[in-house]
């Protein structure tokens, strides 16, 4: 969850951080898509990082959605301070000075496609309360040979020319062209 974390911690702590980049982020912990894949994993891999503890079922969450999810999020009325969306409905992205930035597939079988359609999501709400952001989506999938390239974009966008004077932003990595509106 490395992009729901990135927009998890910089709505919660502006103060620390000066830019935010999300690759393939989850966006709303709300959504039944994203607390399948959430629940999903806490279920078959549950704490395990890479091989460590992947056959060994103590690492594994049980039980039914609601209970595995307040085992990663805590108890539900905590949720909207950790929410990407209900973040950036309460203006939490809005003191990046336009370095928020957004990068999602389409495709795959790795829940890209619903990835794409929350962060979508998300990007409106942004512009709906006038955060200016980067927003890029294209056919990628939920891999790594995607976020390179976004990683790359990002740090330039991020730590580059200031947003608004250059002339044009920058195409969108990965063949995706002009960034999405």
């Amino acid at each position: 969850m490395g992009g729901y974390g990135a927009l998890r911690y910089a709505g919660r702590h502006p103060e620390l951080f000066s830019a935010v980049g999300a690759f393939s982020p989850g966006t709303d912990i709300y959504d039944p898509g994203a607390q399948a894949i959430i629940t999903g994993s806490t279920w078959q891999v549950g704490a395990s990082i890479l091989w460590t503890g992947l056959f060994d079922g103590k690492f594994r969450v049980t039980g039914d959605t609601a209970y595995r999810m307040a085992t990663v999020f805590g108890p539900p009325a905590t949720w909207p301070g950790q929410n990407p969306v209900n973040l950036a409905l309460d203006g939490k992205y809005a003191s990046y000075g336009g370095k928020p930035a957004l990068y999602a597939g389409g495709t795959g079988g790795t829940g890209e496609q619903e990835i794409g359609a929350m962060t979508a999501a998300l990007h409106q709400d942004l512009k709906d309360h006038a955060v200016t952001h980067r927003y890029c989506r294209g056919s990628g999938d939920h891999a790594w040979p995607y976020w390179g390239p976004e990683l790359k974009d990002f740090v330039a966008y991020a730590y580059g020319t200031a947003p608004g004077t250059a002339p044009a932003p920058a195409p969108c990595p990965n063949g995706w062209g002009l960034e999405n509106p």
